[in-house]
């Protein structure tokens, strides 16, 4: 068969599916169901950022009858960028499902799945197109049990080559089922794909365990387990051309795995409330090929990657009529390990060379952290809160060539004021100090031990009407990075960021139909060295910026229109001794405007611009134009 005259399968698998739905219009028409219609859902977007444009288009139909049930999904993405060489991204995925009721246990069920994927910029896999078709019956034995079985054909196009073979699904689900306090539902999937040179198969199991012992007292317990073997195309080897006849290679990727995942809630007093969290994964991943060739610079080597992963969390929920807080206490750990297997006649020179990079992949993480948060009122007016945290951070790596082994600390203390001072005002005050230090264990690394300090005050008012509402806020900010040894020879300098940001919302309501908008921001910031024995700094580069942004809004019963202008500057210094100079001017201001328009209850256009103007001091004016499109349609 040629792959023009496979490519029509897919089509005609289509029209096999339609005709599988045309026939509920003919039951409709009889008038013996009862039809329950979902809104079909029609979403487009176009968004156009300097030179690159991007396309979003999705939809969403369905229909549920005594007789049937038919859902039908379609979703496209596209992105252009304009450069001198334009690149180009696809990706489209449909699915439509429709199951005819045949008795009260039986039913029949016919899929369509497709999806393209096509990348200009992808170095490997970046041309791809599935299309199956299954049907097969559907067995509903009770109301708490499934069992489903689909045979079809696929059809799988990667780096151009065709491949299509037959095509298999069988799931079996328990739902619902309920014995005593417990819950349980479990899900069994097997899915494959025999495409000659290539297979695709996949297994997985779900099993859910609930138990309720009171209102606010539950254990939920979750068991995964899954495998899966994939075999992908690979781009064109000459070598592997010449020697096997194989114009493109396979590479065979198989994963396997499980997890369980444990949450408890447990109610101790009327006060008093405990959780508690498991969960452990392991998961591995195998790669091979089944094409080699000799004596070449970097041969392949088959690989494997085992990660497994343990953690827990348990925490204590206390509140009452003015305090509430949680005190919570966690540990993490994973473990990642990397393995090659060699094969005959290979090179022992270059399998010990790619030996040694992937041990150095190896790794232990060991995570622990405390943290409580506390919020408390006082009286009717004020509110004050508290949130502390702790954690260590342990990274080790057993190979002798990596020197990245580390030890982290993170310290987070935050507090925060609230008053009301009437209905209309309200403000607050926001304090935290964040720390953290990290330790590198040997000596190669050790340079690059820091302490970083981040301390923030910022505090808000806020007054609100039904005309008018204005927010004012102020944060002052302080970063300080320390080096523990600092070398000037190694140009490794311990350095200070310090900024005052003022920003300003103001809301006004003219009239029932007219809205005025203002937004502005002053924000100054200091970068330089660090010298924290003296406490004192040498600062390098100042910068000054403002924006100002406004608009009206115009509002009627089916549209909203909100032209305005924004305008922003950053004015940058550099210090010469201790005078600042000027070193330019970076401006971008333009018009801007959004229009949305409602069609009906639930559907609408939005059009979205700006026209950006960019100039610099010492530099040419440039215009960006940047627009959003979207339409949501509820039909």
């Amino acid at each position: 068969m040629s792959p023009t005259t496979a490519w029509c399968y897919p089509g005609l698998a289509v029209a096999v599916v339609a005709a599988f739905i045309s026939s509920s219009a003919c039951a409709q028409m009889t008038g013996t169901d009862s039809v329950g219609w979902a809104s079909p859902r029609f979403t487009m977007g176009y968004e156009r950022n300097v030179n690159t444009h991007l396309w979003n288009i999705g939809g969403r139909w369905s229909h549920r009858s005594s007789s049937w049930d038919i859902v039908a999904n379609e979703q496209y993405r596209s992105s252009l960028i304009r450069t001198d060489r334009s690149y180009i991204k696809d990706e489209q995925s449909f699915l439509v499902r429709g199951e005819r009721h045949l008795t009260e246990t039986w039913s029949a069920e016919a899929t369509f799945k497709s999806y393209v994927f096509a990348d200009d910029r992808a170095l490997g896999l970046n041309s791809l197109a599935e299309h199956t078709v299954l049907a097969g019956p559907v067995w509903r034995p009770s109301r708490y049990l499934l069992f489903q079985g689909q045979a079809g054909y696929s059809f799988d196009n990667q780096q151009r080559v065709l491949d299509q073979g037959f095509a298999y699904l069988g799931n079996a689900r328990l739902q619902g089922f309920s014995f005593g306090i417990y819950d349980l539902n479990a899900d069994l999937t097997s899915e494959g794909h025999n495409l000659g040179p290539r297979q695709l198969n996949e297994n997985r199991a779900v099993i859910a365990l609930s138990a309720a012992f009171s209102p606010r007292s539950r254990n939920d317990l979750t068991v995964r387990m899954q495998s899966m073997n994939r075999d992908f195309y690979l781009d064109r080897d000459s070598l592997v051309e010449q020697a096997f006849g194989v114009e493109h290679p396979v590479e065979s990727r198989e994963e396997s795995g499980y997890g369980i995942i444990n949450n408890l809630q447990y109610r101790v007093s009327e006060y008093l409330d405990f959780r508690g969290s498991f969960r452990l994964n392991y998961n591995t991943i195998a790669r091979s090929r089944r094409y080699r060739v000799r004596d070449v610079p970097l041969p392949f080597f088959d690989t494997r990657f085992d990660e497994f992963i343990l953690g827990g969390k348990a925490a204590l929920a206390f509140h009452d009529d003015k305090t509430s807080g949680v005190f919570e206490i966690g540990v993490d750990e994973r473990n990642e390990n990397h393995t090659i297997e060699t094969y005959p006649d290979a090179d022992p020179v270059a399998f010990a060379r790619q030996q040694r990079l992937e041990e150095m992949k190896n790794y232990v993480v060991t995570q622990s952290q405390l943290a409580l948060n506390v919020v408390h009122r006082i009286g009717n007016r004020d509110t004050i809160s508290f949130y502390g945290s702790a954690l260590k951070l342990r990274y080790d790596t057993p190979s002798k060539q990596n020197y990245d082994d580390r030890d982290e600390l993170y310290y987070l203390l935050q507090g925060r004021w609230a008053h009301r001072f009437s209905s209309l005002l309200r403000g607050s005050i926001l304090m935290d100090i964040s720390l953290r230090h990290t330790v590198y264990i040997f000596a190669e690394r050790s340079a690059n031990n820091t302490w970083n300090r981040v301390i923030r005050l910022r505090p808000e008012i806020a007054f609100r009407n039904s005309i008018l509402s204005n927010a004012l806020t102020a944060e002052v900010l302080a970063n300080y990075t320390v080096y523990d040894f600092e070398s000037t020879s190694l140009q490794v300098q311990s350095f200070s960021f310090r900024q005052l940001t003022v920003m300003d919302s103001l809301r006004l309501r003219v009239s029932r139909s007219l809205l005025f908008k203002a937004d502005l921001m002053w924000r100054v910031y200091e970068r330089g060295d660090l010298f924290w024995e003296t406490f004192s700094s040498r600062p390098q580069r100042y910068f000054d910026e403002r924006t100002v942004s406004t608009a009206l809004v115009v509002e009627g019963d089916w549209y909203r229109v909100a032209p305005g202008y924004r305008f922003f500057i950053q004015s940058r210094y550099r210090y010469e001794g201790t005078e600042r100079r000027k070193d330019g001017d970076v401006a971008n201001y333009g018009p801007m405007c959004r229009i949305d328009v409602f069609l009906s209850r639930f559907t609408r256009v939005i059009l979205d611009g700006w026209y950006q103007v960019t100039s610099e001091s010492a530099g040419a004016t440039k215009v960006y134009p940047n627009l959003t499109l979207q339409v949501v349609w509820n039909m």
